[in-house]
């Protein structure tokens, strides 16, 4: 992975400076030292992208609570934290995305700390889009449907290997940065997915969280609730 941020930057421009640190963003101290390092370079932040997170699969009282509250850290705390600690690094024409998801825009039952959890990532990055504006960092909350990537895996505790019907991640990148580059506050790469979002407004937030939790059932792995 390392390798492959150095290949494609320098594809891109030779003034990008790709340094790994590998942190736990769990752990006590994580941003502090993320920021430490930012620091270290005596460089602003010109693009800034919160992406750690994930979910469960599974109704609230029989998935585990300790990943449960796991997540709402990840989700949560851990993206206010960083836009906290990193904030001092950003200047004009700076770009922040926040990885919110189609979750945020209404509740979801078998879905539900996930949702909830979006649903902050979603209007914090909204109100803060608001808070920088006289300072010229644009923040943009991206809210996308089903992508390819380890969430499934992740999120079932194996029993579902892969996200069906993912979209490509490299195209719902390509999108947002190119949408966030314009002033979009909010980014839905797909058609689809804005059509999903307006569903959600027409049936209210009670009916959508009935029907996700009778319809949109999801695996989950026998032990992992347990």
């Amino acid at each position: 992975m390392a390798e492959e941020l150095r290949t494609v930057t320098a594809a891109l421009s030779p003034k990008f400076l790709v340094k790994i640190v590998a942190l736990d963003l769990l752990a006590p101290g994580a941003l502090p030292t993320l920021a430490e390092n930012v620091s270290a370079e005596g460089k602003p932040l010109t693009v800034f992208v919160n992406n750690a997170g994930y979910g469960t699969y599974g109704r609230f009282a029989e998935v585990d609570l300790d990943r449960q509250l796991g997540q709402i850290d990840l989700n949560c705390r851990v993206l206010t934290e960083a836009c906290g600690r990193l904030s001092p690094f950003l200047e004009r024409g700076s770009l922040v995305i926040n990885t919110a998801s189609m979750a945020g825009f209404a509740p979801l039952g078998n879905f539900a700390v996930y949702a909830a959890s979006k649903a902050y990532a979603l209007s914090f990055s909204v109100a803060l889009s608001a808070e920088w504006e006289d300072r010229g960092v644009r923040v943009c909350a991206l809210c996308p449907g089903s992508v390819e990537s380890e969430f499934a895996l992740v999120a079932s505790g194996g029993a579902r290997k892969e996200v069906l019907h993912g979209y490509s991640a490299d195209r719902v990148t390509a999108s947002c940065l190119k949408k966030a580059s314009r002033g979009a506050r909010i980014s839905i790469p797909r058609l689809k997915w804005k059509f999903q979002r307006l569903l959600t407004k027409v049936f209210g937030p009670v009916q959508t969280a009935r029907f996700a939790d009778r319809r949109m059932k999801r695996p989950q792995a026998g032990n992992f609730g347990k």
